[in-house]
């Protein structure tokens, strides 16, 4: 059935290199395939054997619609065929297609296999034994009997598994001398002797002729004994009446014979033909003059004039004679009305009979190649009452060689028969034209929508008007077929409008009933010209979906508009040109969307724009292996590329979600996409968001361009694939791509989310993503996983934009009804194009039904910030030839079909979305305050940092709090109320997370002030930021000082007291360690006093620096002890007043109990009640406390009067101190010390 196809002269080389290579490898010298050396071998030895090879079925001029094999049983036995297989290979080739044998095969009997069928032929064959659907070539190839169902392998298989092997034409295996001579689509490959010659030479046991095929109940013949020849067919055949006189005449032997001589025709009238036959082996034609009306002719054959071809020959075993009578007919009778030919049935009550019928000629295709035929319908009066059956009727003379024209009274003799669900008359043997009757038949008219599926049935092959303006509704065959899907108003996918199951059905179930096809009267592929609409198809002279067709006269038939994917369609072939209306006109420019907006957001499926060129093979995708989809050649790619800049162009969106993008590594679409439109306005116009390969992922993606000056991204994209959520299988999906931007305008925030969804074809699904019967189609469940997933994965922003504000766009290959939508929908979102277009929205064209796979769904909070929504209907409506594509057109059609604009760029509109975004700004404030402050040198500081989000309503994205921490500190630690802190290097940078309106959040940093200047200042700047827009970035950072005083003197004298034993006449001297640990210089006179009486300096002046000590000696004479008393200096105790004993402690003397309690300086709680300090030189011996500042008072001892004195912090006497709760003046016995004077 494959038709021949012509390889180029390199492609034949290297496939006859490659055989003789492979076979040289794998066969044995005798088995090595022809044309190298020797044939094949002879199989095994059996009775079974192939009787008949026909690969030419269905195609060009054929008469059978099939290709089939047959083979033949020569044994006295029958043979169970169950395991036995025939299997074709192309006549090179070393792969083999298998069709599968089962049953058994009497002795003499023939066994029919069927294999593919055609879009061609007139004559289905006799019922098969056995059905396959290998297509075989009409010429050249190879046909095994094989005793196994296993594919052989080899381009010459050999082995004890090979029952029968035939080569045919330019087959390189065969079976003795050479294969069989070339077939063609009116010749067969047919074993000699009936199938009874076996010599193993296919070139000796088969010869050519027509197909004859016979299955296992057609006679059988007996191989037992070589029979004679005999005639098995005549035309006319014997006593056949109304036979027309230029009849052809021939006669069938069942064997291929030879005929000497002439044969006699002899007729009453005309008298005696003596005709040299023609054709032969096996069927030979008759030629002779016209016969006359009225006659019988008789036809004779002498037996010893045909002598068969075997090895022994044999002559006819006695004469053979046959008649016919010759009569035009016309108004004769014996005719068979149409009507009831047609039956009011969908096939032929009559299928196989042979009949006459007279009728006028209302439609004549005998001069176009692919219909070879016309239409013939009873007159008015002629026609019967019952209105489901049809007085029209296909007469396919196949070239049978009478010329009729429309009007004509014509008789025809034929064979009932169906084609393509047509019923027809074929295997003609006579057509007469009749004088002209002055009768008509009137056309019926028919409506849309039909009342059942097979309404139109009735109708078939008459001449039909339709009155009504129709619709086209598709035209996407009109390229490659010339035809048009015409209904009654527009027709919508059902799940687009109304529910899936139910309610779906019943509207698809109407719309099957309201549509039918109008052809263009030529079943060629690719005609040249597009004859719609008129003069002719071009690129500026279209005919859309929408637009409409009046005015339509034709003839009704049935069948494919010329190959078979296209299914069977009722159709009307016009006897003149329709009324074309452009009702639906190509868009100039998108409809306004902007009005009251600020920018514009458009999706778009660009239907593969691929870089990499199909031609370089199989290297686009993840792993460089899989096919490149988009142009085949840059010729096509600059067509292409143009076209769609055009496009983009116009549309002028802000942003562009895009589909169907090459996803390969190292190449990138869209920088190639952006150069082409920054060269069409400005440098920099456009930018994309580059996302890389996506992996895992398909070969093709999503992805998005914008315009940098409307708006800018807000941090990075994110991807959504299987890795991110397993229910987003991204071995279906494509991955979905998120971006957040923000418009330069005013600062309005939006994420749009970019998805590619698994198509409706339904390859590979399974379970419930099989096809549900519901009218989503296959794959629906992974669209719906893959919504929700997306929506979950949205739910936790994983831009991290902080905004509710989502668009969700793209092909998602839903219709508006379907469940994914409707669970977007479910989720709050809105699908703007049913909001804004409503139900008659659209962006795709499929099966004659138009309806919105790619759709913009908004977020419950961005839904009111969207303007308007449209589609722009630049592809969906436009034919497919007139894309960028060069194949399978003239030279001439890739001119006028091609004009580089924006029409028929893709298959799919793109959609445009106006919005007028919300301010998204977000005002930040910052302060901070110290604690305490002034501070001191050694002291802990806090910073205590505050910000608030003082704007409304919008949240504060990513705050950042830093913090570079001043010169002179140490950094103890920091923590905030809701966020995380780190320190690196003296800067502090706390992330705070999202801030909504009027929240506030702080930080709490700890330092120790360590080495700063005394008295000095501590200067820092703290500042706040966030990735949403700060309108007013002043108080985005805040300066705060903090003044830094100096410790003052702190004095500490070791040992705390002087007590020794005075010897008389003697001096002691004893060193006493004055220390200061404060931080001011310390410039006073140790004075050395006795017990009683003033002081007397016994010391000169000495200064003591901070942190530094002085030892100084003291004596005493006689029996006075040297002694150290208190300080005198109010001021300078005062300067003291924060400074506690190392111990941390506030000593508080209890003269009641001649004892010192230590309380806690900050809570004032009793912390011990008899607080005795450690002896330094000897820590096992306690010794009285020394009393120091402390609180709100200075502690003074006074040993002279053995008391407390208690001073104002400003050096104002208070009094004796005594402490509160009933205790007594302090007792300062045995406590000695210093007295210690600034000087001045």
């Amino acid at each position: 059935m494959l038709q021949d196809i012509v390889p180029s002269k390199q492609t034949l080389v290297a496939l006859a290199v490659l055989a003789c290579l492979l076979m040289a490898l794998v066969l044995p010298a005798s088995l090595i395939a022809a044309p190298v050396e020797a044939p094949l071998a002879a199989p095994l030895a059996n009775d079974l054997r192939l009787s008949q090879v026909y690969g030419g079925g269905g195609n060009t001029g054929a008469t059978y619609t099939n290709d089939f094999i047959e083979i033949f049983n020569a044994g006295a036995g029958s043979i169970n065929l169950n395991g036995y297989s025939v299997q074709y290979a192309s006549a090179t080739g070393a792969t083999w297609q298998v069709t599968n044998l089962g049953g058994s095969i009497g002795p003499g009997q023939y066994y029919l296999i069927q294999e593919a069928q055609g879009s061609g032929g007139t004559t289905p064959l006799p019922t098969p034994d056995a059905i396959g659907t290998i297509p075989m070539s009409g010429t050249n190839g190879k046909v095994a009997l094989v005793n196994t169902t296993n594919a052989q392998s080899g381009a010459c298989p050999a082995g004890a598994q090979i029952i029968d092997f035939v080569g045919f034409g330019s087959a390189n295996c065969y079976e003795g001398t050479g294969a069989t001579p070339v077939l063609s689509n009116t010749t067969a490959a047919i074993r000699n002797g009936a199938g009874c010659i076996d010599t193993d030479d296919n070139a000796a046991d088969f010869t050519t002729g027509a197909p004859t095929p016979r299955n296992t109940a057609s006679p059988t013949n007996s191989c037992g004994v070589d029979v004679p020849p005999t005639v098995i067919d005549t035309t006319p055949a014997d006593g056949e009446a109304n036979v027309p006189t230029d009849t052809v005449v021939d006669v069938t032997f069942s064997e291929p014979v030879v005929i000497s001589g002439t044969i006699s025709i002899d007729c009453t009238s005309s008298g005696l033909q003596n005709v040299t036959p023609t054709g032969g082996p096996t069927t030979f034609d008759l030629p002779h003059s016209d016969f006359q009306l009225g006659e019988t002719c008789t036809v004779s054959i002498d037996a010893d004039q045909v002598t068969d071809q075997d090895g022994d020959p044999n002559n006819m075993a006695q004469d053979y004679t046959w008649s016919f009578d010759i009569t035009n007919g016309c108004f004769g009778g014996g005719t068979t009305p149409i009507h009831d030919i047609q039956g009011s049935g969908l096939v032929s009550p009559i299928v196989g009979q042979q009949v006459v019928v007279e009728a006028l000629v209302n439609a004549d295709y005998q001069s176009v190649s692919s219909i070879r035929g016309f239409f013939m319908e009873e007159p008015d009066g002629e026609q019967d009452a019952n209105p489901a059956t049809s007085e029209g009727i296909f007469i396919y003379d196949n070239n049978f060689g009478v010329d009729v024209a429309v009007g004509d009274y014509v008789r025809v003799s034929g064979t009932v028969g169906e084609f393509q669900e047509q019923t027809q008359l074929t295997s003609i043997t006579s057509v007469t034209l009749c004088e002209n009757d002055p009768v008509s038949a009137t056309p019926v008219s028919v409506t849309l929508p039909f009342s059942e599926t097979v309404y139109p049935e009735r109708f078939e092959g008459m001449s039909v008007t339709l009155p009504q303006t129709l619709t086209v509704s598709e035209n996407y065959n009109l390229g490659r077929g010339g035809i048009l899907t015409l209904s009654n108003g527009r027709l919508q996918q059902p799940t687009n409008v109304v529910d899936p199951g139910a309610p779906a059905n019943a509207l698809q179930d109407a719309n099957n009933l309201n549509q039918i096809t109008l052809d263009d009267g030529n079943l060629a592929q690719n005609p040249d010209p597009i004859v719609y609409p008129p003069p002719e198809l071009t690129a500026l002279n279209t005919v859309r979906s929408g637009d409409e067709v009046s005015e339509i006269l034709g003839v009704m038939t049935q069948g494919t508009p010329g190959w078979s994917s296209a299914g069977i369609l009722y159709r009307v072939y016009p006897y003149e040109m329709p009324t074309f209306t452009a009702a639906n006109p190509r868009p100039v420019a998108p409809d306004p969307v902007r009005a009251g907006g600020s920018l514009r957001v458009s999706s778009f499926n660009v239907l593969n724009y691929f870089l990499t060129l199909a031609e370089n093979g199989p290297i686009c995708g993840p792993t460089q292996d899989e096919d490149c989809r988009g142009a085949y050649n840059s010729s096509e790619f600059t067509r292409q590329r143009d076209k769609l800049l055009q496009a983009l162009y116009i549309l002028d969106a802000d942003v562009l979600g895009l589909m169907e993008l090459e996803n390969t590594p190292g190449v990138e679409p869209l920088a190639d996409l952006v150069d082409g439109l920054n060269g069409l306005t400005a440098p920099g116009t456009y930018a994309f968001i580059d996302t890389g390969t996506m992996v895992p992922g398909d070969v093709i993606k999503v992805g998005i361009i914008y315009k940098p000056a409307v708006v800018q991204p807000v941090g990075g994209f994110a991807i959504l694939n299987s890795l991110v959520d397993p229910a987003f299988d991204t071995s279906l999906n494509r991955p979905a791509v998120a971006q957040t931007f923000d418009e330069i305008a005013n600062h309005g925030r939006f994420t749009v989310v970019v998805n590619h969804l698994k198509s409706k074809g339904c390859a590979g699904a399974t379970g419930l993503n099989a096809d549900q019967g519901d009218g989503q189609s296959c794959w629906n469940l992974t669209r719906t996983e893959a919504v929700e997933a997306e929506l979950n994965w949205i739910s936790g922003d994983p831009t991290n934009s902080g905004d509710p504000d989502f668009i969700i766009l793209g092909d998602l290959n839903s219709y508006a009804k379907e469940d994914p939508i409707a669970a977007l929908e479910a989720a709050g979102y809105t699908n703007l194009e049913s909001a804004f277009v409503g139900p008659d929205a659209y962006s795709y064209v499929y099966f004659a039904q138009a309806g919105s796979l790619d759709h913009s769904m908004a977020s419950p909070s961005m839904a009111p910030q969207v303007n308007n929504a449209t589609t722009w209907h630049i592809n969906a409506d436009e034919p497919s030839v007139l894309d960028y594509n060069e194949d399978f057109k003239s030279a001439n059609q890739l001119i006028i079909l091609y004009n580089a604009d924006e029409y028929r760029t893709s298959d799919h509109d793109p959609l445009l979305i106006g919005l007028n975004l919300e301010s998204s700004e977000a005002d930040l404030f910052v302060s901070k305050i110290a604690n305490p402050d002034p501070v001191m040198i050694g002291e802990t500081l806090y910073y205590t940092i505050t910000t608030q989000n003082v704007s409304t309503p919008t949240v504060a994205t990513d705050v950042v709090i830093t913090d570079v921490l001043p010169a002179g500190v140490s950094f103890n630690g920091a923590a905030a109320y809701t966020g995380t802190c780190n320190e690196s290097g003296g800067t502090v940078v706390c992330d705070m997370g999202d801030i909504a309106p009027e929240v506030i959040e702080s930080v709490l940093i700890s330092v120790t002030v360590d080495s700063a200047q005394c008295p000095g200042v501590l200067s820092n700047t703290v500042e706040v930021a966030s990735n949403v827009y700060d309108p007013n970035p002043q108080n985005n950072s805040f300066t705060l000082e903090t003044d830094v005083e100096c410790v003052p003197p702190n004095i500490e004298v070791d040992p705390a007291s002087l007590d020794s034993t005075q010897l008389p006449d003697t001096q002691v001297v004893q060193t006493l360690t004055i220390s200061n640990t404060g931080g001011s210089l310390l410039d006073w006179t140790i004075d050395e006093e006795p017990v009683a009486g003033p002081p007397e300096a016994v010391q000169t002046v000495t200064r003591i620096d901070s942190q530094a000590m002085l030892q100084a000696e003291l004596s005493g004479e006689e029996n006075t002890a040297p002694t150290a008393s208190g300080p005198r200096d109010l001021a300078a105790a005062a300067r003291a007043q924060r400074m506690l004993l190392t111990t941390g402690l506030l000593l508080v003397p209890d003269s009641t109990n001649d004892r010192v309690m230590a309380f806690d300086p900050t809570t004032g709680n009793l912390v011990d009640a008899d607080f005795i300090p450690a002896d330094p030189d000897n820590l096992s011996t306690p010794k009285s406390a020394i009393l120091s500042a402390g609180g709100n008072s200075i502690l003074v001892s006074d040993q002279l009067e053995d008391v407390v004195q208690e001073y104002a912090l400003d050096g104002s006497y208070m009094g004796i101190f005594a402490p509160a709760g009933g205790l007594n003046n302090a007792i300062l016995d045995n406590i000695t010390g210093i007295d210690l004077r600034p000087n001045g």
